[in-house]
């Protein structure tokens, strides 16, 4: 296991997660400003209640991998897990604008089926959640940021509630940066050579794995320390400056 640290401008980074230097009534006051921020922007965010919802939320997911380039099995693959997971979507009106889905590691998750990494020592795969499968729309000037600040907000308050401790992300690099809003310093997990068991799971990802698998990037993210105060400041600063340029 490796740790690593990596600091990223403001402007492009939607960073509302960072280590907390304090709690209480700061974090309070900090969570509702982000949430007055994201209404400001005509955002709202919600777990995925009916399966005529989930439906609309997948088929969005793939429209937006198909843009992105990724091959169709990826997302349609991954809905195997929709069963015991959690999905946050974002909406602008009636808009759908953004969705993630959130898969409890305990149950099985896409990460740890398709790739042979080691948890550190005292991380239980019972506290962990895999973010996966995010999409914006890219075509909604001035709100992909603010879909995905309501995202991880919505993914960090469902954490709270399940008592989940870690998020684990697959994603390729220029994916991955947008995650380390959470915590600047992550576990990078360096996968091992698969099983037969992960050689199975493999199956029906072929494309995906050959064009993306060797750029992959897999990291374990602690969430046991969060502060929202500064940097709903700093994201704000930097959606003001990418508006100027």
């Amino acid at each position: 296991m490796k740790t690593m640290t990596m600091t990223l401008k403001p402007s492009r980074t939607p960073a509302f997660l960072r280590p907390a230097r304090g709690g209480g009534i700061g974090e309070a006051i900090g969570r509702v400003a982000l949430r007055l921020w994201l209404r400001a922007r005509g955002v709202r965010c919600q777990l995925v209640r009916s399966a005529e919802e989930l439906a609309r939320v997948n088929d969005f997911r793939r429209r937006v991998f198909a843009g992105a380039g990724y091959p169709a099995e990826l997302a349609a693959r991954s809905e195997r897990y929709d069963a015991h997971s959690l999905c946050v979507a974002a909406y602008s009106g009636d808009a759908l604008i953004g969705a993630l889905r959130l898969i409890p590691a305990a149950r099985s998750c896409r990460v740890l089926d398709l790739w042979n990494v080691a948890l550190p020592p005292g991380v239980r795969a019972a506290e962990i959640h895999e973010l996966s499968g995010l999409a914006i729309d890219r075509s909604q000037r001035g709100r992909g940021r603010a879909a995905l600040l309501g995202l991880l907000d919505m993914a960090l308050e469902t954490a709270r509630d399940h008592d989940v401790r870690w998020w684990i992300i697959s994603a390729q690099p220029r994916s991955f940066r947008s995650f380390l809003a959470v915590n600047e310093r992550c576990a990078l997990l360096t996968p091992r050579p698969p099983t037969p068991w992960h050689l199975e799971r493999r199956r029906g990802y072929e494309d995906y794995l050959r064009v993306h698998g060797p750029t992959i990037t897999i990291g374990l993210f602690d969430l046991s320390a969060v502060s929202y105060l500064q940097n709903l400041r700093r994201s704000v600063a930097g959606y003001l400056r990418d508006r100027r340029t």
